[in-house]
């Protein structure tokens, strides 16, 4: 049973499997029992882990989360990063996700994330991931909720079409989330261009009310060390 060596080998539960099979099985089987042992709770814990029958956090299940850049990726060589801050080989990590569900985050070189696909919807807890570490809390100008208290917002409604790509989300609280719509005095949020802002603000998400033609403006509330530096510029000029 549960023989990683043999392809014949059954294996989860016997009282599924053919006696005749089990015991040709047995007589192939030249594991040692510490070797049986190993090799049948490590079977117990991929049938555990891929039930979906663990406990949850947040509404997601648990699972391991690696990164990797995409030079690490194509070259199959490297250490991947755990979201609780553990390493691992790439290759360890490639081999993890064979036989797992699969979610994919890409970085660049600088860490930013380049695209975050999925399997199944809930890829979002990634995608939440890589927007908690971006953002820190709600992207509103001014308000201070923590990325705790938001929720996950498509800047072109997904109703309408919009990607599930970590580009084109954001963090918004629910008070904040309801100012966002279509209507008079309704709020628009958009990626800031070099045509939009500043060169700082340039890929940073941006709030403006519709029917004005105020600036797209970017939230520094959760980013002290920016406001600092723009403390400090604004006494130098």
């Amino acid at each position: 049973m549960n023989n990683p060596d043999d392809p014949e080998s059954p294996g989860g539960d016997t009282d599924l499997v053919d006696s005749t099979v089990l015991a040709a099985a047995a007589e192939r089987d030249n594991r040692t029992q510490g070797q049986r042992n190993h090799d049948a709770f490590k079977k117990m814990l991929e049938t555990v882990v891929g039930s979906d029958t663990l406990g949850k956090h947040r509404g997601q299940p648990a699972i391991v989360v690696a990164t990797m850049t995409l030079d690490d990726l194509e070259a199959e060589t490297g250490i991947a990063t755990t979201a609780s801050g553990g390493t691992l080989p790439v290759r360890d990590a490639l081999a993890l996700a064979g036989s797992n569900r699969k979610f994919l985050a890409l970085l660049d070189n600088a860490h930013r994330p380049l695209f975050l696909g999925r399997e199944k919807r809930l890829a979002s807890a990634i995608q939440r991931i890589a927007l908690i570490a971006a953002e820190r809390g709600c992207s509103r100008p001014g308000c201070d909720q923590p990325a705790t208290r938001t929720a996950v917002h498509h800047m072109h409604e997904w109703k309408d079409g919009g990607r599930t790509d970590i580009t084109v989300l954001t963090l918004v609280c629910d008070g904040d989330h309801a100012q966002v719509h279509d209507g008079e005095g309704g709020w628009i949020t958009e990626l800031i261009t070099s045509e939009t802002g500043p060169p700082e603000w340039v890929g940073r998400v941006g709030w403006r009310q519709r029917g004005t033609d105020d600036a797209l403006t970017p939230n520094d509330t959760h980013f002290p060390d920016r406001r600092y530096q723009r403390m400090v510029d604004e006494r130098r000029e």
